[in-house]
């Protein structure tokens, strides 16, 4: 799904989803939306130990689980990047997020 505008439903479901993955143990370091300018899209960026611990198959099915036990207006598995906290590609996404939500 194109998510042009990060609309409250989103957001609502971004902090949904972190207290369920809070709850059920998957470990988040950081959770940020980050706009993909050159596609014009919001996406989900996980920063999570698990993907340099197990890989990131491993990370991504384990995300897969659980979305599909929590019920989520407008986020799947699609709008979420899970990735290494440190990660250069992690860095990179996160420092970008954060110049923009300095205003």
């Amino acid at each position: 799904m194109v998510k042009k505008k990060l609309v409250e439903e989103l957001i609502t479901d971004g902090a949904r989803l972190l207290c369920e993955l809070d709850r059920r143990s998957f470990p988040v370091e950081s959770m940020f939306w980050g706009h993909l300018p050159d596609q014009d899209y919001w996406r989900l960026f996980i920063g999570s130990r698990i993907v340099a611990e197990q890989g990131g198959t491993a990370a991504y099915r384990r995300l897969g689980g659980l979305l599909q036990e929590i019920e989520l207006a407008g986020i799947t598995l699609e709008d979420i990047s899970v990735l290494d906290p440190e990660s250069r590609e992690f860095q990179s996404f996160f420092s970008l997020a954060d110049r923009k939500s300095v205003v």
